[in-house]
């Protein structure tokens, strides 16, 4: 395994590519821009549960091990998570969305999200699109018993536009 401490910094771009290797946070990961984990890496957030921030995609064709870490979008332009090979879901343990207004968010694979989602907003209003289809949702949110928490929206702020289908 490798380990990956910031020391304070942040990357632009960062793409987690090794093939016989983990890369586990030792800290937050801080990315302004896109994130990507190649197939077949694995990008794990670690024991500590390490948030991670995204200011733009995030694709992830490889693996990415969210323990009980966050994830928060928080980029100032359109953004989106997915896949662009597999088609395996993407686990999450908890998503956070904070878009300014007059942005879009979009999801392009099959998430499941195991504590929940929310939506923190920046301006007067954005946009976030689940895709999918009624028979297949691209974001379920699941209960995570063994710890007494169920799956759910945290927040939806005033002016949020949502579109697509989420299975709970």
């Amino acid at each position: 395994p490798q380990s990956l401490a910031m020391d304070g910094e942040n990357f632009f771009d960062l793409e987690v590519f090794s093939s016989n290797t983990t890369v586990t946070l030792a800290e937050a990961l801080l990315v302004s821009n896109n994130l990507t984990i190649s197939e077949p890496a694995t990008l794990d957030v670690g024991p500590g549960n390490d948030d991670v921030f995204v200011g733009g995609n995030m694709t992830i064709n490889g693996t990415f091990v969210p323990n009980f870490g966050r994830v928060t979008f928080n980029g100032t332009a359109t953004q989106a998570i997915g896949r662009t090979t597999g088609t395996s879901t993407i686990n999450f343990y908890n998503l956070r969305v904070n878009k300014p207004a007059s942005t879009i968010f979009n999801v392009t694979t099959p998430l499941n999200i195991m504590r929940g989602i929310s939506f923190i907003q920046s301006g007067a209003g954005y946009t976030v699109d689940f895709g999918g289809t009624v028979a297949s949702p691209n974001v379920t949110l699941l209960a995570d018993q063994a710890n007494g928490r169920t799956g759910h929206i945290l927040s939806i702020p005033d002016g949020l536009t949502i579109s697509g289908n989420v299975r709970i």
